[in-house]
């Protein structure tokens, strides 16, 4: 495994990558395309396309450093707008990470706090995966 200074070098390097992309969502006046804490890792995008173009440019940069993305720990979840009007689609795709299909999913838990795709931390309903 790698050290802690090494593991941060190189996660450092894939997040500056995603952030030239300049693709992600509007938070509060900011472009806010990945939230991270040591190697987990929440990418952000107003689009499939977006968070593909993202997935990809993850996939690249880890099989470049020799790491693998954990498909079974990784899930993807889409938050309706507010505005019922701006949905444009209601099926997407699945995306892959190294052959691997993700699982779309309505709940889970990222660093011990539950998210839900209705953007409410009332639900105490914790997503199960495997560890």
């Amino acid at each position: 495994m790698l050290t802690p200074t090494l593991s941060s070098r190189y996660i450092r390097d894939l997040l500056a990558q995603l952030a030239d992309l300049h693709v992600g969502c509007n938070i509060g006046g900011l472009l806010i395309n990945e939230l991270a804490y040591a190697d987990d890792i929440v990418l952000l995008a107003p689009s499939w396309k977006a968070i593909q173009q993202l997935l990809t440019v993850l996939q690249q940069h880890i099989a470049n450093i020799g790491m693998i993305c954990n498909a079974k720990k990784s899930v993807c979840m889409i938050f309706e707008p507010k505005d019922r009007a701006k949905i444009m689609n209601v099926s997407f795709p699945q995306f892959t990470v190294a052959g691997n299909f993700l699982q779309f999913v309505k709940v889970f838990e990222h660093l011990g706090q539950v998210i839900t795709d209705t953007l409410s931390d009332d639900d105490l309903q914790i997503a199960t995966r495997d560890s």
